[in-house]
């Protein structure tokens, strides 16, 4: 009977680790396809997309569109609304926090019980029986002796002493912003000529050339396989124009002809349709950042940067 149970349980196990491999693999092999899409112009002001992610087989997808101002944005697990479940506890909990009672406030307390409180000795007004002991022929007896004669002569002196002293104060004010101006300055200049110093040492360099590459491969094994449209557009400056051309000359052999691209040198403008559909695998950035994190150049510079950061 043991035995028996014994191998049960190991049979368990194992369909439990092959599931929890099984599910490894599918994160890291199965890919992530995309489908995006959207079109505009700023002529009239009026743009539109959508963008779809789905993996193993609309197992897990998720949605997010704009249009006319209006954005919706879904994910759904085996058909599951998982955003509705969100939004519907989210309102039960503000509708919980609305209907609770609120707390009084210590000031309102205090006021509270000063109204239930009888009224305290001395104040019970001009009746006679616990008023005020001053009378009407001391009451003038408190206030201090002036004199005529001198009234205007010191009043006249207060304002030029008053005067002096905020001219001193807003001299002052503005001899300690001129300060830490050309202090904040000054150690502004020495931290960027650390910095730049630091950029072009050679660990530095081969870090950056390391990270490039990385950033390469991704760029390959993510960038949509088909894309089609047409799109007009224009920055206003040719130089500008021009780069973003080059950078989506990248894109170009994706579409296979059917992307046009019209560049505008002249003006500002954006105008045009976007379909881009492809697919992407966690395999590829798992494996670039366990390399980046093994490779020494990268640890190095990070250590430098730290150091002179802390410095």
């Amino acid at each position: 009977m043991i035995k028996v149970l014994g191998l049960i349980l190991l049979w368990l196990l194992v369909i439990l680790l092959s599931l929890v491999l099984l599910t490894v693999l599918a994160v890291v092999f199965a890919p992530v396809r995309y489908d995006i899409q959207g079109e505009g112009s700023t002529r009239d002001g009026t743009y539109s997309g959508k963008v779809t992610v789905w993996w193993m087989l609309h197992l897990v997808h998720g949605t997010a569109s704009i249009e006319k101002k209006k954005r919706h944005f879904g994910i759904y697990v085996l058909g599951i609304p998982i955003h509705k479940i969100l939004a519907g506890s989210r309102k039960k909990n503000e509708k919980k926090k609305k209907e609770a009672p609120a707390p009084r406030e210590p000031a309102e307390e205090d006021a509270a019980d000063g109204a239930r409180s009888p009224e305290s000795p001395g104040t019970t007004g001009p009746s006679g029986e616990e008023g005020s002991s001053e009378g009407p022929e001391t009451a003038g007896l408190s206030e201090p002796f002036r004199d005529p004669g001198t009234e205007g002569h010191n009043s006249l002196y207060d304002r030029i002493r008053g005067g002096y002293e905020r001219f001193r104060g807003a001299v002052s004010r503005m001899a300690g912003r001129v300060r830490s101006v050309y202090e904040r300055t000054g150690s502004a200049k020495e931290t960027a000529a650390r910095y730049v110093r630091l950029w072009n040492e050679e660990t530095t360099a081969a870090a950056r050339k390391l990270l490039t590459g990385e950033l390469r491969c991704l760029l390959k094994h993510w960038k949509p396989r088909r894309v089609e449209g047409t799109v007009v557009f224009g920055l206003g400056d040719p130089a500008d124009t021009g780069f973003v051309l080059a950078l989506l000359a990248l894109f170009y052999p994706a579409s296979r002809g059917r992307l046009a691209v019209t560049p505008d040198f002249e003006k500002m403008i954006l105008e045009g349709r976007l379909h881009a559909r492809g697919r992407m695998r966690v395999f590829w950035p798992l494996k670039s950042g366990i390399r980046l994190l093994l490779a020494p150049e990268i640890r190095a510079t990070y250590q430098k940067w730290q150091t002179r950061k802390d410095g």
